[in-house]
């Protein structure tokens, strides 16, 4: 008699680890403002009818001077510039030999404007997931096999048959039973227990993949931004992040890297499809009309 039993134990850890990861996003702005202010002075002026010559020094910076002239009911304005740190004549003349002398004044300096580099830094956070997921599995198989012979001599069996019959038994019929005896094999009882374990499965494990960190030039805005990626985010998805973070119309934009450019029907190409790798940096561009035919399938 054989016995077959199969016993199969399967056990499932999960853990999930939460990360929050605090990035700042950095972007450069160029504004115009209005620099420091000229500080102008009419060191002396000459009245010969009808010229008026005026001597002026700047002890400040550069400007845009106005100045007001009165005589004889007659008012006018002169503007002119004046650069930093000068001195400057001016040469009027009024058109009519007035015989009062002119009253001027400086009724106004405007300083010129300058271009100034504006860092602007954003800080936003990134909460990233991993689910680790630990699958153990155990089967043991064994089997039971039992064997069992009982031996009887020849003349035992005639002694019962002559019992059961009530005669003795034909010297023929005793070969038949000794061969009968021959057949059923040694005596005893032999029992064999065979056990049969099947190594447990190797436990399967899944780790998220690892970030990297790009840059997107914005020439247009002048601005360049930093980004934290994983290889399978898409092109899409880059052109949307930056979209949003500029305020940008994301259909009038196309994102480079290196010589290719990527149309409509490449959004869907991943990081790590286009070879970008950690400090790669790719380029947002302004759809121009040149770039229409290569839009729609992208250029290499």
């Amino acid at each position: 008699m054989t016995e077959v039993r199969t016993t199969t134990i399967s056990s499932t850890e999960t853990r999930t680890v939460t990360s929050l990861h605090v990035k700042v996003s950095t972007s450069h702005q160029e504004i115009t403002i209005p620099g420091p202010p000229p500080s102008v002075i009419i060191s002396d002026q000459k009245w010969n009818p009808p010229v008026l010559t005026l001597y002026l020094y700047n002890s400040g910076e550069s400007g845009e001077i106005t100045i007001a002239i009165s005589v004889n009911g007659y008012s006018g304005r002169q503007r002119f510039h004046i650069g930093a740190g000068d001195t400057l004549t001016l040469t009027l003349n009024l058109g009519r030999p007035f015989t009062q002398i002119p009253v001027v004044q400086i009724v106004d300096q405007k300083p010129d404007s300058v271009v100034q580099t504006q860092t602007i830094k954003v800080p936003w956070t990134q909460t990233i997931t991993t689910r680790l997921v630990r699958v153990v599995t155990s089967q043991s198989l064994w089997t039971r096999t039992m064997w069992t012979t009982t031996s009887v001599t020849v003349k035992d069996v005639a002694n019962v048959l002559a019992v059961v019959i009530g005669k003795h038994v034909d010297p023929s019929f005793n070969m038949i039973i000794t061969m009968i005896g021959a057949a059923i094999g040694l005596s005893g009882v032999v029992t064999l227990i065979s056990m049969t374990k099947r190594k447990p499965k190797e436990p399967r494990e899944e780790v998220a993949r690892g970030l990297f960190e790009i840059k997107v030039v914005v020439k247009d805005e002048g601005k360049v931004i930093a980004l934290e990626v994983e290889p399978q985010f898409t092109i899409g998805s880059v052109l949307e992040a930056v979209a949003g973070e500029l305020n940008l119309k994301k259909a009038e934009y196309i994102l480079a890297f290196g010589s290719r450019t990527f149309g409509e029907n490449e959004l869907q190409a991943t990081l790590g499809d286009i070879g970008a790798k950690s400090g790669g940096t790719l380029e947002l561009r302004r759809i121009q009309i040149a770039d229409q035919r290569s839009v729609r399938g992208g250029s290499y």
